[in-house]
């Protein structure tokens, strides 16, 4: 497989330069790049299978560069420093990306999501993904769907339409209004860290977290009534924040 590294801090694209060769030597390195416009042209010139993206250079973002090629079939892995709203953007989109300093165990997983969602996505589909993340990036803005995969596939669920999210057996069912469910094999906190800027998600039970946006009833008992008529268990401990929380919304 080839590769590319388009990134403008020189001490990142040596360190990464390293780490792959050391540790993913069957990755041919076949140029680096430090902006916007020498990383589409060598981008146009080398036509990479594995595209290693810095968000922030000193021309402008890694998404300016993508909306100014013909996207073709490459992987890629976004690089990036601590960015808030990009690191949730990526999440929600379970796209590959790297944070800054990129560290060694992070790396072969970051390649095998790349791999695998170029396998999985159309050129198409990629490119109005990327659009998505790219708007939701330049507006500061909390991304409105989340994507899940499963052995079955992946699948993009809308926020507003999650209705709970609850712990099984070790793996993580995310419950929508429609009824539907999907399970992943993820944990639960991984998902209440996700929804931690979402004022309507809550943790109201060591193994619920709720969108507080379709609770429809708190009983006294302990249970909270969603419009679907769903009803699910609320700890003791959380049934103060919760009616708080429920009369700020």
């Amino acid at each position: 497989m080839t590769s590319i590294i388009i990134d403008d801090e020189p001490h990142c694209r040596e360190g990464l330069i390293s780490l792959l060769t050391y540790l993913h030597p069957e990755l041919d390195i076949l140029g680096v790049a430090d902006g916007v416009q020498s990383g589409i042209e060598l981008i146009l010139a080398k036509q990479p299978d594995l595209l290693f993206l810095d968000i922030k250079m000193h021309d402008g973002t890694g998404f300016d560069l993508l909306e100014r090629i013909d996207h073709t079939q490459f992987a890629i892995i976004f690089t990036t420093g601590y960015d808030e709203y990009a690191c949730l953007a990526f999440d929600f989109a379970a796209m590959a990306y790297l944070k800054k300093p990129i560290a060694s165990d992070k790396l072969a997983t970051a390649i095998l999501r790349a791999e695998e969602r170029l396998q999985q996505q159309t050129q198409a589909q990629q490119l109005a993904e990327l659009r998505e993340i790219t708007e939701n990036f330049r507006r500061r803005q909390l991304p409105r769907r989340i994507a899940v995969s499963n052995s079955s596939g992946t699948f993009y669920i809308p926020v507003d339409q999650i209705t709970f999210l609850t712990v099984d057996e070790g793996c993580t069912e995310i419950h929508q209004l429609n009824g539907q469910r999907v399970i992943v094999s993820a944990n639960l906190i991984e998902y209440e860290n996700h929804f931690l800027r979402y004022p309507q998600f809550m943790r109201v039970h060591k193994s619920y977290l709720a969108n507080l946006e379709h609770v429809r009833a708190f009983h006294r008992d302990g249970e909270a009534i969603l419009e679907n008529g769903l009803r699910i268990p609320v700890s003791q401990k959380n049934s103060k924040e919760l009616k708080d929380r429920l009369t700020s919304l």
